[in-house]
């Protein structure tokens, strides 16, 4: 299901035990470069390939791309077992700087404009494209400035993102380019539900009201009097009775005089000010509500279904939580090993402190952050098995002897069904190695349907030049001598090869029996022939 590339060359895939990698996480949240985090053991095909700020790492799920980036850090283990940390590839847009500049125009003029000067600066693999932008100005027009050299990622977010928002989505255009968009909304909607008594499992909802303002007081551009060179800025009071703030009477009566101040740098108007103070107020009055919950997602049984993506709003529905509403999905967690870890966040924003929320319970005036957590106590409709494997290896070393151990070990659902590892041990004068497997075996006509296991240890043992080959709790042996092969039964020998003899002291012969050209045949009447053979 899902495979890792380093440039274009296969480092991972699920399918085949030949790529394989001890773990594999992805963490990615809107507007932000996203993380993976994956390890990969000192026997693997590709272990020196991988080059850190250099190599272009890729994730594919099927055949969809769910992360593109480079490894910004790596971590050699005990066993030298190698963990990579990867960033998202907006974070490509840290390696340009923007030089100082003064600009008037759109939004969508401004980001063009950064891309464009980040493109003359980074190597193709790190270039962007413009696409689709739905994100404007009331007025169609702003003025941005830095004096500084900072980042194009820098300046993306203080010019631009801070002051607009939006979400910045990375897409793939026709000839491969990495085309950059910038929504006003996401565009996206999941085809999948998230239901409870179908796929929720755990619920958490955060209510948040920290940066609720009941007032603000705008502030536009600086003005500096030609005769004493002091510096003011201009307020809206011209515009507003002589008040320089704006607020809510509703806001107010919940929460109290709350003061906070926006300094609009583009603006010289006192009429423009106002507007864009109204606005900003009716955003600080909301409340901000995040949900993070865990849900399996069906896309992973059912190819048919539309899986989570970042950025998606996802119908919730949920008649023991109130719920039943879009939601867009900020973040989102994928164990590449592990699918039963994956998490959502998803976010909502109330509409206004106005609504019933705010007039059922004045005593609510007090509270700063609510905290619900829900834990869905059901079983799911659909039962699914998450089968994990974990490959390990272990050096135990001492003043008496040196052991070394190989597992691989297989659970579904946490529940161990097999385990096979191979020991050797070595002594001053003897060493051993170990086979053991174990498997599960389900009795099904157990009314518990109880889960037992099957042990089978196996092992060669070298002592004093002699190899010993048998099977814990089996009363045979073999015992491999530098003049004999001997066969053994409860310690005794009761077989043995030599000089090309053999010795034994009891014989069942169950067909025939050829000595030289001459055979023990028996014959359906059940009598014994003694025949001459042809060679």
């Amino acid at each position: 299901m899902y495979k890792i590339y380093c440039d274009n060359t296969l480092i991972y895939d699920s399918v085949f035990e030949d790529y394989v990698i001890g773990k594999g996480q992805i963490t990615k949240e809107v507007n932000k470069s996203g993380s993976f985090v994956f390890t990969i053991y000192s026997n693997h095909g590709h272990y020196n390939l991988i080059q850190k700020m250099k190599s272009v790492i890729t994730v594919y799920k099927g055949e969809e791309l769910i992360f593109r980036g480079r490894v910004i850090k790596e971590a050699v283990g005990f066993l030298k077992d190698k963990t990579f940390t990867c960033e998202g590839e907006l974070g490509f847009l840290f390696d340009s700087i923007i030089r100082p500049y003064s600009f008037s125009g759109t939004p969508a003029e401004l980001l063009t404009q950064f891309i464009t000067e980040h493109n003359s600066q980074v190597d193709d693999h790190k270039k962007f494209t413009i696409g689709t932008i739905t994100v404007t100005d009331p007025n169609n027009y702003i003025a941005r400035s830095n004096e500084g050299y900072e980042s194009t990622s820098d300046n993306l977010q203080s010019r631009l993102l801070d002051s607009f928002g939006g979400y910045l989505f990375i897409t793939e255009g026709t000839d491969g380019a990495r085309v950059l968009n910038w929504y006003a909304e996401s565009p996206y909607l999941s085809g999948q539900t998230i239901e409870f008594g179908e796929n929720l499992l755990d619920f958490t909802k955060t209510n948040r009201a920290e940066e609720i303002a009941t007032a603000i007081i705008p502030l536009g551009y600086e003005i500096e009097n030609e005769t004493t060179g002091e510096k003011t800025r201009l307020t809206i009071a011209e515009a507003n009775n002589g008040v320089d703030y704006v607020y809510n009477a509703d806001a107010v009566a919940l929460y109290g005089w709350i003061f906070k101040v926006e300094t609009w740098d583009d603006v010289t108007l006192a009429s423009n000010l106002k507007t864009k103070g109204e606005a900003f107020l009716a955003e600080k009055i909301k409340q901000s509500i995040t949900i993070e919950l865990s849900a399996i997602d069906l896309s992973l049984m059912d190819h048919n279904i539309d899986t989570f993506r970042l950025g998606d709003y996802i119908r919730i529905v949920s008649l023991p939580h109130g719920l039943d509403d879009k939601y867009l999905l900020e973040k989102q967690t994928i164990d590449l090993l592990k699918p039963d870890n994956d998490k959502i966040t998803l976010g909502y924003t109330y509409s206004s402190f106005t609504d019933t929320n705010a007039s059922v319970n004045r005593d609510n005036s007090g509270l700063i952050k609510t905290v619900e957590t829900i834990r869905s106590n059901y079983v799911t409709n659909a039962v699914v098995d998450s089968q994990v494997t974990e490959l390990k290896s272990l050096i135990d070393q001492t003043s008496a002897s040196i052991q070394m151990t190989i597992e691989s070990e297989t659970s579904v659902n946490e529940e161990l069904r097999e385990l096979i590892s191979t020991t050797y041990t070595q002594l001053n004068n003897t060493f051993e190695f170990m086979f053991k497997s174990l498997d599960t075996i389900v009795n099904e006509n157990d009314v518990d349907t109880r889960a037992m296991f099957s042990e089978i240890n196996k092992y060669i043992r070298f002592v004093d030049g002699n190899i010993i080959i048998g099977e814990i709790g089996s009363p045979f042996v073999l015992k491999l001598q530098n003049d004999r092969i001997s066969f053994l039964e409860n310690d005794v020998e009761i077989a043995y090869i030599s000089g090309n003899k053999i010795h034994i002291t009891d014989a069942n012969i169950t067909s025939s029996l050829r000595i030289g050209n001459f055979a023990f045949t028996p014959r359906e009447t059940g009598h014994l022939s003694f025949t001459k053979v042809r060679v």
